[in-house]
């Protein structure tokens, strides 16, 4: 089976590099909107577009990290750095109890660590902040304050791996961070 791969090397060199460019880098959208210049690689098919068709595209996967052009490769960065605020509460719409003030949130799920932007629900009836974000399947690092939550689906893996595998909570994080940004790990932020 190696062998195939070998007497095809160079096609699947070009095919693997060819995936960190895009013909249609830079074009216009046919939203009319913007430039494409922003992908998803967490995305099937991962076609490039505009910023805003991006977080439209994305308001109910806003934990999928985005590749952004910046003239000579594509750059990793979270949603939030292309304007992805998350609102707790009113199904995903803003609070019109609330002011335009949004906190940090590292959220640690699945695939890296992402630096967000929340906005709570600030009605009577929705609930202290780290309630709301375990309405969100969230769970808070800290009930006062959170400033780090980690998806409900990233506890179940890391359950299931410290059990099955003996895997350590610092080699599960470290993995983690790794993965956000294998260059700069350090540069990742664990948990505030």
């Amino acid at each position: 089976i190696l062998l195939q791969f070998v007497e095809n090397l160079d096609t699947v060199a070009r095919h693997v590099v060819a995936s960190e460019t895009h013909q249609d880098i830079c074009n216009p959208r046919p939203c009319g909107k913007g430039e494409r210049t922003t992908r998803c690689k967490d995305c099937f098919g991962h076609e490039p577009t505009c910023d805003l068709c991006f977080l439209k595209d994305h308001e109910r996967n806003p934990f999928h990290f985005v590749e952004k052009w910046n003239g000579r490769y594509f750059e990793k960065m979270s949603q939030t750095a292309i304007g992805r605020v998350i609102y707790l509460g009113h199904g995903g719409s803003p609070c019109p109890s609330a002011d335009d003030a949004s906190l940090n949130l590292d959220v640690v799920t699945l695939n890296r660590v992402h630096g967000c932007k929340v906005r709570y629900c600030e009605c009577t009836q929705s609930g202290k902040h780290w309630e709301q974000l375990l309405q969100a399947d969230l769970f808070p690092a800290t009930i006062s304050k959170p400033a780090t939550a980690f998806t409900f689906a990233v506890l179940k893996q890391f359950d299931l791996l410290s059990s099955v595998s003996k895997s350590s909570a610092m080699d599960f994080v470290t993995t983690l961070r790794r993965m956000t940004d294998n260059a700069f790990s350090g540069d990742v932020p664990v948990s505030r």
